[in-house]
């Protein structure tokens, strides 16, 4: 019996489920994915926004670069801007002060510089531009008049960035090899050997004890003053109540007698 019910048990379990294996080509994709997504992250400050602006105000005709020792702001330079992010939303905004050219059309420069910098930060970051304030703080006298046509102009070629080539150079085109000295020999150093401590007991002479004296004083004899025997005060016996009469002063009204 109970060798049948044994039986019945191992046919009810269930199979244990086989540990799904990936394929050579599976595991490629799954690593490669891996890879896209850490090589996708990335950590963007607000400096390196509020860089990505100061160029893009650079950019436009009519905005002037002031050093700081020029500027005459607290001695801060020209152009200066202070983003704020919210990267939950990807979102930026700018505070922008800028200094202009003289003679130039204020308004139409600082509607550029708003444009180009909403291009350039979203070309750059990918972060959404939702506000951005630029208050001219200076003026400077330029050699080249700015107008509206240079504006309208630099409109048409399109306020993206534009790649420049970039060409590096060498220093020197020869590289030569560096040699070492050869290492010079080493001297043998002889240390002298160490001086045998010697050691020697000395016991001290103890001094002779000297008889202290020790005078005893008279015993005096203490009189006791004895007090006197303590008395319980007596009361008086109270003295006995008098009966009071009361008799009536104002006779009643409205009887008859």
């Amino acid at each position: 019996m109970a060798a049948a019910l044994l039986r019945d048990r191992r046919r009810c379990r269930r199979p244990a489920r086989r540990p799904h294996r990936h394929r050579r080509g599976d595991r490629h994709l799954h690593r490669t994915r891996e890879k896209l997504v850490v090589d996708s992250e990335f950590h963007l400050s607000e400096r390196a926004v509020e860089r990505i602006a100061e160029a893009a105000i650079r950019s436009v005709p009519g905005s002037i670069s002031l050093d700081a020792k020029l500027a005459g702001l607290a001695g801060r330079g020209l152009p200066r801007v202070s983003a704020l992010m919210d990267r939950r939303a990807g979102t930026v905004s700018f505070e922008a002060d800028v200094a202009a050219a003289y003679p130039s059309p204020i308004a139409a420069v600082t509607d550029c510089i708003r444009a180009a910098v909403i291009s350039q930060v979203r070309t750059l970051t990918g972060l959404e531009v939702t506000r951005v304030d630029v208050k001219v703080a200076d003026a400077k006298a330029f050699a080249s008049r700015v107008d509206a046509a240079d504006l309208e102009r630099y409109r048409e070629r399109g306020m993206d960035l534009i790649a420049r080539p970039v060409s590096v150079t060498g220093a020197s085109s020869r590289v030569r090899s560096v040699t070492t000295p050869q290492p010079r020999p080493l001297r043998p150093v002889i240390a002298p050997e160490a001086p045998q401590v010697r050691t020697r007991f000395v016991v001290a002479p103890q001094p002779p004890l000297t008889p202290i004296q020790v005078s005893r004083t008279p015993r005096v004899a203490v009189e006791i003053v004895r007090t006197r025997p303590v008395t319980h005060p007596l009361a008086p016996a109270p003295l006995p109540l008098r009966p009071i009469h009361i008799t009536p002063v104002v006779e009643p009204h409205g009887i008859s007698r």
